[in-house]
């Protein structure tokens, strides 16, 4: 803009001075321009003048009092949240994501509900609440809704604001979302957020491996979120790992004689549905999770190979569709559970309770794969005893167990089913585990039925 000497310019001359500064404004300092032309009446100025201007504003260009001399910029800003005018609305919002010196309190259109606004709004306004509301139960409850909310261009908009944000809770409502969201472009900035908080949430990083394993279209997202976090590495071996097929899609000589001569090991499928209300006592599920994949890991000549399926935050109406999908030889829930009584999830992420003679049912429906359950629960004892008229093996509590305590005796129990132990010797090996780790009491509160 010649340095600022914008008037000295032919083109320019019959152009509103408002207009030129505005634009001026976007690449040049503004203390080579002349400001004091620059006064907007919001209600009488061009709708383009205060596009032009919320550009300025979000790229931290403006001065403050930009738009009138006794009123700020975000004064203003809120203002034009109920501009006649849905682009400028939405500009008004996209302003506030930019501009670090704004904040909700200069938003001027109304979140709840969210589908109420123009669909443009909607995914400005979904993107500034995931980075920018500090209330906690606000944002939370907007997550909530967010993957429901018909607009794929909202739903987009709160994938791209949760590139940068990770909380405690937002997991269940992102694992859950990932499961039913059929957009692609939406799909891959998720994916692209698990790969990015992987190294502080391990449900996380297991989904990141789950989804470059299964979809293709995703891997350049997930690797680009990885960058820099050990979860990069994994990724990496996992491509060699498919790496071995060539360019027609069939594998090597070299693969085919090993595939040939390897011995075919008894494989054992565990699925773990995990349920950590956000209404109850915080569980240490993710480190027993973590601790259990890292003992199987050490195993050295395994016996069986013990697959383990984790679910987390799982709702009521997701249990049955674990089970179909997965079709495991070993049920195991880790979570809260009272007198008759496992605690599973609702959409809000509270606690769902599921009775004794539904979980009983639920077993016996599927009895002809389902050979052990487990129930890491408090006071499980009396669910167990309903599970053992379908299944042959069923272990519960019959008091409060401690973290510790799970934690040890998962790890314990499928390291000895990976070393060729039955579930019966697996279980005392898992016991014995708790009790060596100095919580003998803690072992006791343990039955096998």
């Amino acid at each position: 803009m010649h340095g600022g000497r914008i008037e000295e310019i032919d083109l320019f001359q019959n152009c509103d001075p408002c207009l030129r500064t505005l634009a001026a404004l976007q690449n040049t300092d503004p203390k080579f321009l002349d400001l004091s032309k620059v006064r907007i009446d919001i209600d009488k100025a061009d709708k383009e003048i205060l596009k032009l201007a919320l550009i300025t504003v979000g790229l931290n260009r403006d001065i403050d009092n930009l738009f009138h001399p006794k009123h700020s910029n975000g004064q203003i800003i809120k203002a034009l949240g109920t501009y006649p005018d849905d682009v400028v609305v939405q500009y008004s919002v996209w302003a506030i994501i930019e501009n670090k010196k704004l904040g909700m309190h200069d938003l001027g259109v109304s979140t709840h509900p969210v589908d109420a606004l123009p669909t443009n709004v909607q995914a400005k306004v979904m993107q500034l609440v995931a980075t920018r509301e500090s209330d906690h139960d606000k944002r939370h409850a907007l997550m909530l809704d967010g993957p429901y909310l018909p607009n794929a261009d909202a739903r987009e908009g709160m994938a791209k604001g949760l590139l940068s944000v990770y909380y405690e809770g937002l997991e269940g409502i992102m694992l859950d979302w990932s499961k039913q969201e059929s957009v692609e472009y939406v799909r891959k900035l998720i994916a692209q957020h698990f790969a990015r908080f992987s190294n502080v949430c391990v449900m996380y990083e297991e989904e990141a491996l789950k989804l470059f394993d299964a979809n293709p279209e995703l891997r350049d997202h997930l690797r680009l979120g990885a960058e820099g976090l050990p979860l990069y590495n994994k990724l990496r071996l996992q491509d060699l790992r498919m790496g071995t097929a060539d360019l027609f899609g069939e594998e090597d000589d070299f693969m085919q004689s090993i595939k040939k001569t390897k011995p075919v090991r008894q494989t054992v499928k565990a699925l773990m549905l995990l349920a950590a209300p956000k209404d109850a006592n915080r569980l240490r599920l993710d480190e027993e999770v973590r601790d259990l994949k890292d003992k199987l890991r050490m195993v050295q000549n395994a016996v069986v190979d013990v697959v383990v399926v984790n679910e987390w935050a799982v709702r009521v109406d997701q249990i049955q569709d674990a089970l179909f999908n997965e079709k495991p030889q070993v049920l195991h829930f880790s979570g809260h559970g009272d007198t008759g009584v496992l605690f599973f999830e609702d959409r809000n992420g509270d606690a769902a309770p599921v009775d004794t003679k539904s979980f009983g049912e639920l077993i016996g429906l599927h009895a002809d794969t389902v050979k052990c359950v487990i129930l890491s629960a408090c006071y499980s004892e009396n669910v167990a005893k309903a599970v053992r008229a379908h299944v042959p093996w069923v272990i519960g509590c019959d008091q409060s167990i401690a973290d510790d305590a799970a934690i040890a005796f998962s790890r314990a129990f499928y390291r000895a089913v990976a070393n060729g132990q039955d579930y019966q010797t697996a279980f005392r090996h898992a016991r014995n585990e708790v009790s060596l780790n100095g919580m003998s009491a803690e072992a006791e509160k343990y039955k096998l039925l």
